[in-house]
């Protein structure tokens, strides 16, 4: 199962560990792409 995930470039690294460590029993290895916020 692959997945993935978009997260606000404002919520850092540290919402990108909480993802990966929160999906890591569900998915193989989920991709986090960075998602635009409605400002750029």
């Amino acid at each position: 199962v692959s997945l993935a995930i978009a997260i606000q470039g404002e919520l850092g690294s540290n919402s990108e560990l909480a993802v990966r460590e929160f999906f890591s029993d569900r998915v193989s290895s989920p991709t986090i792409v960075p998602c635009r916020t409605f400002d750029e």
